[in-house]
């Protein structure tokens, strides 16, 4: 299988609409036949590189994990649908979501902060 981010043009003086459509159905982004003008050649290549542009893009959007900067839940969207999924608390987003199971500890900069509390009790 190749990387979705490499954009493969079919050039070829050997086709019918059969071997074309073949091609799209196996993967291929676009398909050329010769003798073709470059002024075609050259926009299919832009449209290839828009494309991959576009690809590079999503990637990117996908792995933002969406956090409330406030209360701290985060938010699991469908597939394509930004915006609309459910709200978790962290412990419910690794445990339902992610199958993973949390260890509650606390950390240096809290345990700190808490000692006069924890002394004083």
């Amino acid at each position: 299988m190749r990387d979705a981010q490499t954009m493969v043009i079919i050039f070829t003086g050997f086709a019918d609409m059969g071997s074309t459509v073949e091609a799209l159905r196996l993967g291929a982004d676009d398909f050329v036949q010769k003798p073709c003008d470059v002024d075609e050649l050259l926009f299919r290549m832009e449209s290839c590189f828009t494309k991959q542009d576009l690809l590079r893009k999503v990637t990117l959007y996908e792995n933002v994990l969406p956090i409330c900067s406030y209360c701290k839940k985060i938010r699991t969207d469908p597939p394509g649908e930004s915006g609309l999924g459910q709200w978790y608390c962290l412990e419910d987003f690794f445990s339902k979501v992610k199958g993973m199971l949390c260890s509650h500890g606390c950390c240096p900069d809290c345990f700190a902060r808490l000692l006069p509390e924890i002394s004083a009790e």
